[in-house]
């Protein structure tokens, strides 16, 4: 045993009052348990924020397209199918614009478009598309809930085990301290010639308790250190494979909102318009990139947005110590 004092005779070494078993491993053991499950925590808290966070801007975006969409429509500015000023829409009518029974127009090579058709996104259409990109990333996010989240869910589950045991030994710790206090008073009061028979029976009766709530002890204290190192080692699996589990899905989300958001037409039309390029140019991909690459969009969103990230850097530092 690795205890500072000798378990084989506790009665010659009886600690003074409030002493209790110290095992130099299991207090390692438990400083790594707490760090990791603190952060497997935090993570996990910060995994449902990302989620709940990319959920909100969905279900506003697709609010917001909708709100303008019916202001837009009562004011007869635009239809649900032609933007305004467009061949498709019949500005000369009584009714004004031509309704959802009119079919979508054909979407034209950007550089081959009118300015008014251009600078004008059809609402409609837009909130179709969006909806789209949220079904895609719903997918991945029910992913993320069961490969990502699942397993460190899972991980807090056992953590809380194992601390349950922890408690039960802190408690052995008590009991055992408690008894050699008064195995402490006992052995001076005998010292100050107060012996008797009674106390000697007494003293007895502590002795063979004391060896009792050793016993129980050294029991619970091994019984913590294997938890202890079965957590930390099935902690290290779960979490290799979580790694590749997260940012598998992070990229497919990401992937996913860049894509739609520069391919379907009514996002490019938004990201031309708000670019600050003088030159007229017909390349959309090479405009895309650019406005990407100048903004640091990924960038700025895991320093902004991004919490599981920080959570990550935090609990590979804190294990690389």
């Amino acid at each position: 045993m690795a205890y500072k004092c000798d378990t084989r005779d506790p009665v010659q070494n009886m600690k003074s009052m409030g002493s209790q078993m110290v095992d130099p491993q299991f207090t390692e053991l438990h400083f790594k348990f707490n760090f990791l499950v603190s952060n497997i925590e935090s993570l996990l808290h910060a995994c449902e924020q990302y989620k709940r966070s990319l959920r909100y801007f969905f279900s506003e975006s697709i609010k917001m397209l909708e709100t303008f969409h019916q202001v837009l429509d009562e004011r007869d500015i635009v239809s649900p199918s032609s933007p305004v000023n467009s061949p498709y829409t019949n500005s000369n009518s009584s009714e004004g614009p031509i309704r959802g029974s009119q079919p979508s127009p054909p979407f034209r090579e950007w550089g081959k478009t009118s300015d008014d058709y251009c600078s004008i996104p059809n609402i409609g259409r837009l909130q179709r598309q969006m909806i789209v990109i949220v079904r895609r990333a719903e997918q991945d996010l029910l992913f993320f809930e069961k490969s990502v989240q699942g397993p460190l869910a899972q991980l807090i589950m056992i953590s809380r085990n194992v601390n349950r045991t922890i408690s039960r030994r802190g408690a052995a710790n008590a009991e055992w301290g408690q008894l050699a206090t008064r195995h402490h008073d006992l052995l001076r009061n005998r010292a100050l010639g107060k012996k008797t028979v009674k106390r000697q029976q007494e003293e007895a009766s502590v002795i063979k308790k004391l060896q009792t709530s050793l016993e129980k002890f050294d029991a619970l204290n091994e019984l913590c250190k294997d938890g202890l190192v079965k957590f930390l080692s099935l902690s290290s699996q779960l979490l290799e494979e979580w790694f590749h589990n997260y940012y598998y899905t992070n990229l497919r989300i990401s992937y996913a909102l860049h894509h739609f958001s520069w391919n379907v037409p009514e996002f490019r039309k938004i990201g031309i318009a708000n670019s600050s390029t003088e030159a007229h140019i017909t390349n959309v991909d090479q405009l895309a990139a650019a406005i990407v690459s100048a903004s640091g969009i990924c960038q700025d969103f895991y320093v902004a947005y991004d919490a599981v990230s920080k959570q990550v850097a935090s609990l590979v530092h804190g294990l690389d110590k």
